[in-house]
């Protein structure tokens, strides 16, 4: 695995996590799991592996075969089966996370196979999957995605600026 030219420039240049989008860029290695600074672990899929997605992704729960007593154990089974199918590792094999903007929805940066480079939201603590960064075919990378919110929390800096200026 080789990471992204645009992210090792950033890390080397910039800081290793840090001030970004939403809760900030993480740390290379570390995620916003069970609490700030947890490694990857066994929640996040192998990087070195290809990143088996080329467009959007999503086979949520099918809660019509779900049993009906949600009280039971039964319909506890199910989840339990759905949670690990939904949420595989593999998953996100040949991706990092990079951000979250909180409630488990985060932001991946493919680093192996054929979307290396591109960012990723993964979607799937609110059953909407992982979905590319971008307009129809047009991809963002790292850098394109880092200096879109810099654009923008610049902007929106200046407005603010200018609006305690002007009575």
């Amino acid at each position: 695995m080789k990471l992204p030219a645009d992210y090792r420039e950033f890390l080397l240049d910039v800081g290793n996590g840090g001030a970004g989008p939403f809760y900030g860029v993480f740390r290379l290695g570390e995620w916003d799991g069970a609490g700030q600074g947890e490694p990857w672990g066994e929640f996040i899929g192998d990087p070195s592996k290809p990143f088996p997605h080329r467009t959007a992704w999503n086979e949520p729960r099918n809660y019509a075969s779900a049993p009906r007593d949600v009280e039971s154990d039964e319909y506890h089974r199910w989840m339990d089966t759905e949670d690990r199918r939904y949420f595989a590792p593999a998953l996100t094999n040949g991706s990092i996370p990079i951000c979250t903007e909180g409630c488990a929805l985060r932001f991946l940066l493919v680093v192996t196979g054929p979307e290396a480079g591109h960012v990723w939201r993964d979607l799937r603590a609110d059953d909407r999957g992982l979905l590319p960064v971008g307009e129809g075919e047009e991809r963002l990378s790292f850098s394109d995605w880092y200096l879109a919110w810099l654009a923008s929390s610049l902007g929106e800096a200046t407005d603010e600026a200018h609006r305690e200026r002007v009575p």
